[in-house]
């Protein structure tokens, strides 16, 4: 996968609050960890992370320390 991006949009004004684009090619992985979005004292937060798994879920759950079958 490469040229890839998520964003998060309101969907009342259609504004764009968050894109975070990807830097890497993910060409060989199966699965991937673009970012997380939490709550943290009342405001929305986002972690941008970008990890790729070449195991798919499996590795992807255990790499979180959750067996996936």
């Amino acid at each position: 996968m490469s040229n890839a991006f998520i964003r998060i949009v309101d969907q009342s004004t259609g504004t764009e609050l968050i894109r975070y684009d990807l830097a890497e090619d993910f060409s060989i992985e199966t699965a991937i960890v673009v970012g997380e979005l939490y709550r943290h004292n009342g405001e929305w937060k986002f972690n941008a992370i970008g990890s790729g798994f070449q195991g798919g879920l499996a590795a992807l759950c255990g790499h979180y320390g959750i067996d996936a079958e």
